[in-house]
């Protein structure tokens, strides 16, 4: 009996000082989920790859998916490809490493520790020092980041050329920076000789809708993509004071999709050029079901069972997933053309499930709250009690952030979700 109400004690302790003090600190670190703009879930990245940099063979293999925006760098020996998620609920930028498989997505860009889910048109420059710059728009500035590792920024202050979108750089053999950006419907210029304090040019040219994009050669000219259902390419000689359009202008050979939007030229080590860019795929019927599924207190989203039926929600068995989540929350089904169906779930152990009645297409993002460790689908005493048995313990049951360990944050995500039920639509 002592035991008993020693027990019950301690448990009404831990419950008052979550409710006082850690709840509402962790109500503040779970921010809201927005939406990136529908139209960017068409958009594709594609490579081509050149000799002389003026005529690029199309390789047709699609690189990067529901992806926009790219530029790509030099990580060491790896190459990085920065580009604008086209997911709902992944808004952002976010990187994509090359591996031997293809480019695999890593995460998304930090600023400050945290994802700016409004940044877009990244393009990224190595320094001198081994550090990254990361120039990036807000939709009606450009600003600017710079890191250490390629993925946590530290912000810097606004560019000084006034309102502008989609920067792109390259240095000068004399050491100067020569900024090329979108302004209404002309391509403005820029000097800096540190990279982040600019000078505004006089030259302008019209953008005609398109994307620019600059290039250093070899022999000290700058070469200036402008991308858009095609490519227009310009040079100077002087740079970038003067500008001639190039004929016979850079050109894609092999090309499966006509489309050039948003270039990116990247210098590889052993002297060729690898340009990438975005193919927008025209609609169809939708032949697979997808979305994202985060986990409150993690960041590491993987292995959440998806489950999808053509009866309703009350059919489904939870011995029959479809699929599961990888490391950032993604996941996505093959499904047949003209079927519907009426029910998806997200069911991961000491979560609320997450359902969403006649999914079709991307289905966005959810964000599952903690705290049901018994698997009755609602928050209560009993959970606190279990997570209260085994404090202090390695029981993946109830390590609901998946540190590896059960303490205070198991116990306050717990409080915060106190008399919560699922289904999460």
């Amino acid at each position: 009996m002592k035991k008993f109400i020693y027990f019950n004690l301690v448990l009404w302790l831990v419950w008052q000082w979550l409710f006082s003090v850690a709840t509402p600190m962790l109500q503040a670190s779970y921010p809201s989920i927005s939406q990136p703009p529908d139209s960017l879930y068409t958009h594709q990245i594609y490579r081509a790859t050149s000799v002389d940099g003026l005529t690029f063979t199309v390789g047709n293999t699609l690189l990067l998916d529901h992806a926009s925006s790219p530029d790509a760098v030099l990580h060491g020996n790896e190459v990085w490809i920065y580009f604008v998620n086209g997911r709902l609920g992944q808004e952002g930028i976010w990187v994509a490493r090359q591996a031997p498989s293809g480019f695999e997505i890593m995460e998304a860009v930090k600023l400050d520790g945290v994802v700016a889910k409004q940044a877009m048109n990244p393009t990224i420059i190595s320094l001198s020092d081994r550090r990254y710059r990361l120039f990036y728009g807000d939709g009606n500035t450009i600003l600017s980041a710079v890191s250490e590792d390629g993925l946590n920024f530290s912000s810097e202050s606004e560019v000084n050329i006034g309102a502008a979108s989609d920067p792109t750089m390259v240095q000068l053999t004399n050491g100067n920076w020569l900024m090329a950006f979108v302004r209404g419907a002309e391509i403005n210029f820029a000097t800096s000789t540190t990279s982040n304090v600019f000078t505004p040019m006089q030259t302008t040219l019209s953008n005609g809708g398109g994307t620019p994009e600059l290039m250093a050669l070899s022999d000290g000219k700058i070469r200036l993509l402008v991308g858009k259902d095609t490519l227009k390419s310009y040079l100077s000689q002087d740079g970038g004071q003067t500008w001639q359009a190039e004929s016979p202008a850079v050109s894609l050979m092999n090309q499966n999709k006509v489309s050039a939007k948003y270039p990116s030229i990247l210098a590889m080590a052993d002297g060729t050029w690898s340009l990438f860019y975005v193919v927008v795929a025209e609609p169809s019927a939708s032949t697979f079901i997808s979305g994202a599924v985060q986990l409150q207190g993690r960041t590491n989203y993987i292995g959440t069972k998806i489950f999808l039926g053509t009866s309703d929600c009350s059919s489904l068995t939870a011995d029959k997933s479809t699929a599961t989540t990888d490391k950032n929350g993604h996941f996505e089904i093959s499904v047949t053309t003209g079927q519907s169906y009426q029910c998806l779930q997200a069911r991961q152990v000491g979560y609320l499930m997450g359902q969403k009645n006649l999914p079709s297409g991307d289905i966005g993002t959810i964000t599952l709250l903690g705290g049901d460790v018994n698997g009755d689908n609602e928050v209560n005493i009993f959970d606190l009690a279990l997570i209260a048995a085994g404090y202090g313990s390695n029981n993946p049951q109830i390590d609901l952030n998946g540190d590896g360990l059960v303490d205070i944050f198991d116990l306050t995500m717990t409080a915060v979700n106190y008399n919560k039920r699922g289904p999460i639509q």
